[in-house]
């Protein structure tokens, strides 16, 4: 039984992407976009530097002096006596190039005999309105042309950059904003740039107070969906207010908010015990752990875990 042909087929199909391959290089490349690109769709220009086919020498890397005997043609035709006095004209291999066509080679130039030459391509690339963050697009044919092989393909691949004000998911925008405690009980207004360039006017409505760490949604205000083409249809914008307070307050200004503020829950004590001690609230460092003990527990991450501001009692 033979089994070279069995085993070559294995070899070739296990290989054949690296050593038995009819196609040229891919030219890669990454390329990084904006948020506003992605949001509007915008068109690109990318210059690929591919490798093709030389076409001074096509693919030879010498140019050739044809044959002044049969003028590149590689046949000839000549006269045999058949017999005495009579003679024919054939046609036969010339002997002056021996069939090849020239008679000498020349070094081309134009490639440096390398059979190919670098040529800048230019390609227009529309980002589709639906890219993830990291997208791939294959353009076929693009890429590298070498002799006696089929053009490869340019591939690149888009990293949308990270955004100052929006964090995208999926076709929703979302972002927060700091705002005073005034803001929060007596009412909002403040405007937000949007992608394409223009400016929101968001304000609350009069009774409405933004708590702590509040989310409130603008609908149509999110990127674009591109497959609803029978109407323009986007997806929404998620702002989250952070309520900033003030550090101090005087004592008027205590006075006022509690005659317009409703009244705090009065505090009761246990009149049958004696044992009642007044504690005062400081601030909380969480890096410092000075009076902590070592413990094999979460008892450290616990108070790191608080972030700044919190507070403990202290006697």
């Amino acid at each position: 039984m033979n089994l070279l042909p069995g085993i070559f087929n294995l070899t070739e199909s296990l290989l054949g992407d690296v050593f038995f391959s009819n196609k040229s290089d891919d030219i890669r490349m990454q390329m990084k976009i904006t948020l506003e690109e992605v949001y509007l769709g915008k068109q690109k220009t990318v210059v690929l530097d591919r490798r093709i086919i030389c076409q001074q020498c096509r693919g030879r890397g010498f140019n050739v002096v044809p044959c002044r005997a049969c003028n590149g043609d590689r046949m000839q035709v000549v006269r045999v006596q058949v017999y005495p006095g009579h003679f024919q004209q054939v046609a036969q291999e010339c002997r002056g190039c021996l069939g090849s066509g020239f008679m000498e080679r020349a070094r081309c130039r134009s490639c440096s005999e390398m059979g190919v030459v670098v040529h800048r391509h230019p390609l227009n690339i529309t980002i589709p309105k639906d890219i993830p963050r990291r997208h791939e697009m294959v353009f076929e044919g693009l890429g590298h042309h070498v002799p006696r092989k089929e053009p490869g393909d340019a591939v690149i691949t888009f990293h949308v950059e990270e955004h100052p004000l929006f964090t995208r998911r999926q076709q929703n925008l979302f972002t927060h904003r700091d705002i005073s405690l005034t803001e929060a009980l007596c009412g909002l207004q403040m405007s937000i740039s949007t992608l394409d360039g223009r400016q929101l006017l968001v304000k609350t409505k009069a009774g409405d107070i933004l708590k702590p760490r509040t989310v409130r949604c603008i609908h149509g205000e999110g990127m674009p969906i591109p497959w609803r083409h029978s109407q323009e249809s986007f997806g929404d914008l998620f702002i989250r207010f952070d309520v900033i307070f003030p550090d101090t307050l005087d004592k008027d200004t205590l006075e006022k908010m509690k005659e317009l503020l409703p009244p705090s829950k009065p505090c009761t004590l246990d009149r049958m015990s004696e044992d009642v001690d007044e504690a005062h609230l400081v601030e909380f460092d969480p890096n410092d752990t000075s009076n902590l003990e070592p413990s094999d527990g979460d008892e450290d991450d616990m108070y790191h875990d608080m972030g700044p501001g919190v507070q403990c009692a202290h006697q």
